[in-house]
């Protein structure tokens, strides 16, 4: 099994990472950027302008206020990223196969098929602020060039979320900043209890899904992040239990019916309950973690 942890976190190593802190507990961990070289060679004599000349990926703008433009072609980027008012985020940096290395040892070392793990960038000169937000996915962040205060905390305000969330921009995912399963309202700033820390060339950073997180650039800044964004277990379930379920005659019928007879409709919907109770009781653990990396 890939020890890429030990060249994330050489002062804690593989074990004591994964007991203390896998995969629910922040950590960050100062260090020289050059032992992370073979997973970063190729991006660091690369000028920021210089990048988005060569990007092959779409690019996304995020301003100071919350507002957010997305440009298919990274280089038209450029003039938000001379204002030093927006941070431009990068969605794939796959193009470099030092990235893809990366994120073949990651996916060995944590047992999740590459297929769920992708590396984003963030380009941002000095002093621009990226406001208080959560993420859905599970997030490895590896400073590259530049210094950059961070503030995190547990999220206890919607533990394993769906979506994003950005306090400037609420209505981005969720109806009114409201919480999607008690219709509360979400936390306008970040949570009193959070921690504090600044990020250096060679920091790398470990963000669990859902931690509450802003960033505040002291100089111009470059970091890449690794994500990783498998389906939920209940996603994982449905579509096991479906893909069993479509064998059954029953299951992939229409429900069409002559006028009049909701029995029938009610006869069928009752077997087919059955079927799926029988289902659910043959789905094991290792079907689903097959599932899991095979589809």
């Amino acid at each position: 099994m890939s020890d890429i942890f030990s060249d994330l976190f050489p002062k804690i190593g593989r074990s004591e990472f994964i007991d203390r802190y896998w995969p629910n507990t922040y950590y960050y961990e100062n260090g020289e950027l050059q032992r992370l070289n073979t997973f970063i060679h190729e991006l660091l004599d690369i000028q920021p302008t210089t990048l988005l000349d060569i990007l092959e990926c779409e690019v996304d703008v995020l301003s100071n206020d919350g507002s957010r433009y997305s440009f298919v072609s990274a280089k038209d980027s450029k003039p938000f990223y001379d204002q030093a008012e927006s941070m431009i985020y990068i969605k794939d940096l796959s193009q470099f196969s030092c990235i893809n290395t990366m994120i073949s040892q990651l996916s060995d070392a944590i047992g999740i098929d590459r297929k769920y793990i992708y590396c984003e960038g963030f380009l941002a000169k000095k002093g621009v602020r990226v406001d208080t937000h959560f993420d859905h996915e599970t997030n490895f962040m590896i400073q590259l060039t530049g210094e950059k205060d961070w503030q995190v905390a547990i999220n206890n305000d919607l533990p394993n979320p769906l979506k994003a969330f950005f306090v400037n921009n609420p209505n981005r995912f969720y109806d009114h900043g409201k919480h999607p399963y008690t219709g509360e309202r979400l936390p306008s700033e970040m949570p009193i209890d959070h921690q504090s820390f600044v990020v250096y060339p060679g920091t790398v950073t470990y963000l669990p899904r859902g931690y509450w997180h802003n960033t505040y650039t002291h100089s111009d800044s470059f970091s890449i992040g690794i994500v990783i964004d498998p389906p939920t277990n209940i996603e994982l379930f449905t579509s096991v239990l479906k893909s069993n379920l479509l064998k059954s005659e029953l299951a992939r019928k229409h429900p069409l019916y002559k006028p009049n007879s909701e029995h029938q409709f009610d006869n069928d919907i009752n077997k087919l309950k059955k079927e799926i109770i029988n289902e659910i009781n043959n789905i094991s653990s290792k079907d689903l973690y097959q599932y899991l990396n095979k589809n």
